[in-house]
């Protein structure tokens, strides 16, 4: 049999199994009303009332085929739907029991009919209740029952035994119903949930990767960029007047194009910064200083302190583009003449400090534009910090902290 029309599509392509069991209903009731109708036949001694009945079972099936395969799928919401089924089938049934107490029977595939069916428990009660009515009704005009007394008496403890049991399997079969929808329900808002942490992780990725080339770009390649330019400035100023010191500064820009050059095969193959690639951090800041000296003229000096150890790689990383940024601003907004950088190597932390005279600015009256906001940032990925203590006219000091 195909699968219902109104089948609960779950988000991951699947159908609730609850969905895709309803042709057992189906293929129950109608073994139950084929053996009723054959039990009547062969035993019903009255061609009329076997006549009847077998056409009052045709006239069922074709309901139960035509509105109850339907209902019984969708599980109707409105009360409408529920009755469009329910009202039908027990005047059928009603007939059918008047005819022969075989088609009770029909009772036993009916009753969890009308819970599946109805939109809520309050009403499969009361249509068990007609049914149960039903029942005694037709009950009273059987010549003979399994019960002791008279066929009225009897009929009505049917109908009471009927209803008791139809309340209990009923509300049984409701809340398996329920619970289960609930918990497919449950389901999907997981696997729902789960789709959209998925999608903000990758996003968050995707921005935390944009936001490290930035950082990598701003401080390798821009700064590279920016130097080369100072220089050829520099270069054209005094070619006429110190073609030697002209001369300096074109191999300075050259040389520093060629490290550029390697920042940008290094990052293209997400690699160590090239300074620390062939040398310890200690070796890549004193580079840095002395590269300072040459381009910018400043009097920069170098002290490492403690007891000097390898760092694991991306805390070395964090400081070595510390000083990067740090003598970059120096550079490019400070107007210092002096730079003093002091590497500590401690038990517990490695400090970097950068400290100039310069002009020095207000903290407070400053976002820190692009390059300390990365410092920052990239410092709180490994787990360090980043520190700006300056004041007009009296320098600038700028800590950087990690942590083993």
């Amino acid at each position: 049999m195909t699968q219902p029309a109104c089948a609960t599509a779950r988000p991951d392509g699947r159908t609730n199994a609850w969905d895709t069991r309803w042709w057992w209903w189906h293929a129950g009731f109608a073994l139950v009303l084929v053996v009723a109708v054959v039990v009547l036949v062969i035993d019903d001694e009255s061609p009329t009332r076997t006549l009847a009945g077998v056409a009052l079972a045709i006239a069922l099936g074709i309901v139960y085929a035509t509105v109850g395969v339907r209902a019984i799928a969708g599980r109707p919401e409105s009360l409408r739907a529920h009755l469009l089924y329910a009202v039908p089938a027990l005047a059928l049934v009603g007939a059918l029991l008047a005819t022969s107490p075989v088609f009770f029977l029909l009772l036993w595939a009916l009753y969890p009919q009308i819970f599946a069916t109805s939109p809520t428990l309050r009403v499969s009660v009361v249509t068990a209740l007609l049914l149960s009515i039903v029942l005694t009704t037709a009950a009273a005009g059987w010549t003979s029952t399994p019960f002791s007394g008279s066929a009225w008496w009897s009929g009505a403890l049917q109908g009471a035994i009927g209803l008791v049991f139809s309340v209990c399997f009923g509300t049984w079969i409701t809340r398996i119903i329920d619970e289960s929808r609930a918990r497919a329900d449950l389901i999907d808002e997981l696997a729902a949930t789960r789709a959209q942490l998925a999608a903000a992780h990758r996003e968050a990725g995707k921005l935390g990767e944009r936001e490290r080339l930035a950082a990598e770009i701003h401080d390798t390649l821009a700064q590279g960029f920016a130097s080369i330019a100072m220089l050829l400035q520099a270069a054209d100023a005094s070619i006429e007047r110190d073609a030697p010191a002209a001369r300096a500064h074109i191999a300075t820009a050259q040389r520093t194009a060629r490290e550029n050059l390697a920042e940008a095969r290094a990052l293209v193959a997400a690699l160590q910064p090239v300074a620390l690639q062939s040398a310890s951090l200690p070796d890549a800041v004193a580079r840095l200083a002395e590269r300072c000296r040459e381009e910018a003229g400043l009097d920069v000096t170098v002290e490492v302190t403690g007891d000097i150890h390898q760092l694991e790689p991306n805390d070395e990383v964090a400081l070595l583009r510390a000083a990067q940024e740090s003598l970059s601003n120096v550079r490019k907004h400070a107007s210092a003449t002096r730079v003093s950088i002091v590497l500590a190597y401690g038990p517990d932390a490695t400090t970097l400090t950068i400290d100039d005279d310069g002009r020095g600015f207000d903290p407070d009256s400053i976002d820190g534009g692009f390059g300390l906001r990365g410092l920052r940032n990239r410092l709180e990925q490994v787990g360090g910090s980043a520190a700006v203590a300056s004041a007009t006219g009296s320098g600038t000091r700028v800590t950087v902290t990690v942590h083993p």
